[in-house]
Order: C-alpha cells, then structure tokens, then sequence
C-alpha cells in the first residue's frame, strides 16, 4: 500500500514545486517587462525634453 501511495505524492510534490517556480519565473518576467516599458517610456520624455530645447 505504502509502495503505491508513495510515488504519488512524490510526483505531487513535483508538480507543486513546478509549477510555483513557473509562476516566479512569469513573475520576474513581467517585472522585468514592465522596467523596460518604463525606462522606454522615459527615454521618450527626455527626448522631448532634449528636442523642446
């Protein structure tokens, strides 16, 4: 019994431990998207503010 119920939780284990690193994975992934929009963003104000001169 011990035998059948052991590599199920152990491939459970496994999927949770996937899928939370997915997830941060995603996280960071959008974070660093969202600097890049931002720093792009600026650069587009600074341009203005070079051109206005």
């Amino acid at each position: 019994m011990l035998l059948l119920i052991l590599p199920i939780i152990i491939i459970f284990i496994i999927i949770i431990i996937s899928i939370v690193r997915f997830k941060k994975k995603f996280n960071s992934d959008k974070k660093i998207q969202n600097n890049n929009q931002d720093n792009a963003e600026q650069n587009v104000i600074e341009d203005k503010e070079v051109t206005a001169d």
